[in-house]
């Protein structure tokens, strides 16, 4: 398996080449940066990655603990979290577009159109096939290969997104690229730096290898 891996062999948010191995864990390296200071998984996909990985098997138990047991199930009983994230949303305005990048099946999107012309995108064809059947304006792709003609959106979201992303600098300055001024951007992660995360070490369970490539702390998301 650690034969087959391809590393990246640089930092994921800087670029240098100048990082140290904190731990491997299942044949990948978790490395921290020496000049910045991120911890990134040393690793670097490519697109048959993610549409092997994240199939209709990642969304309803593969029999691995990478998986969930069923997802739609777990996304509905997040019914009232997505419901007070749209609540805080909310406070910055309503009304106009909001795009969900890493939408999945819809759940978020299927809470927010009540309030903006919802969009979604992600990287799973199974997901977004789920997502179409509610009748949500959905894509298959990648942010930084994603056309959106020139649109503009008052609201982006990446609910335990940015952490899955190959190049988080690059989709941030997408991001900035598709918005128009005064838009919301919201997003939720794990922090790296967290007391439960340094006290659990390797064993912390943010460090879900190998689709979590980049481990944010306080410091580095900003």
């Amino acid at each position: 398996m650690e034969n087959t891996i391809k590393k990246l062999n640089r930092c994921r948010l800087c670029a240098t080449k100048n990082y140290s191995l904190l731990f491997t864990r299942v044949g990948y390296e978790v490395a921290k940066c020496n000049i910045c200071g991120f911890v990134f998984l040393n690793f670097d996909p490519d697109a048959s990655f993610f549409s092997n990985f994240y199939s209709a098997e990642f969304f309803n138990d593969s029999g691995t603990r990478h998986a969930y047991n069923d997802y739609e199930s777990e996304a509905q009983s997040m019914k009232k979290t997505f419901a007070n994230r749209v609540d805080a949303l909310r406070k910055y305005g309503q009304g106009g577009s909001l795009v969900d990048i890493g939408c999945a099946t819809g759940a978020f999107m299927e809470r927010a159109t009540r309030f903006w012309k919802t969009y979604g995108i992600d990287v799973s064809r199974y997901a977004i096939d789920l997502a179409k059947k509610k009748n949500l304006d959905v894509v298959c792709g990648d942010l930084l290969t994603t056309q959106f003609n020139n649109q503009k959106f008052d609201v982006v979201t990446l609910w335990d997104t940015i952490e899955h992303v190959t190049d988080p600098r690059s989709t941030l300055k997408r991001i900035y690229e598709i918005t128009n001024t005064g838009s919301v951007v919201a997003l939720t992660t794990g922090d790296v730096g967290s007391l439960t995360a340094r006290l659990c070490g390797k064993f912390w369970h943010l460090y879900n290898i190998p689709q979590h490539l980049s481990f944010f702390s306080k410091q580095s998301i900003t």
